[in-house]
């Protein structure tokens, strides 16, 4: 099995692609093949030693710029070759063993970390919101 994993890590944001990366791998225990999309402006493979590492050059002015692109991104890889194809924001923090059949599926979400943080209200107040 063939998955390819888009990160956006432009800027700032490059430390926290690099890290996502990382724990990923330390913690991924599956046996699918694994290809890392790395959308930023600067070069990860000095930081990371994985060999599933694309980088892709992206330049972003702003935060919001990265955001807007996110889909365009997403949507540049759709001829790669690959089963699945995952979006994952760069500060996603893994802390624990996993395969991929934690993601594998036809509609795949995940909650705001936010959304469970005591002492603090959710990002998204709608109580019908799911």
């Amino acid at each position: 099995m063939k998955i390819g994993i888009v990160i956006l890590a432009t800027n700032s944001y490059f430390v926290l692609g690099v890290r996502f990366i990382t724990k990923f791998m330390q913690y991924y225990k599956g046996k699918a093949n694994i290809t890392f999309y790395f959308f930023s402006n600067g070069d990860p493979k000095s930081y990371v030693p994985f060999s599933n590492v694309v980088w892709i050059n992206t330049q972003h002015e702003s935060w919001v710029e990265a955001t807007n692109s996110k889909f365009k991104s997403i949507v540049s890889l759709v001829d790669k070759d690959e089963e699945y194809l995952y979006y994952f924001d760069a500060d996603t923090s893994i802390n624990k063993d996993f395969t991929e059949e934690w993601f594998i599926g036809d509609l795949v979400g995940g909650e705001h970390y936010c959304n469970r943080y005591e002492g603090r209200k959710p990002y998204d107040r709608n109580p019908i919101s799911k």
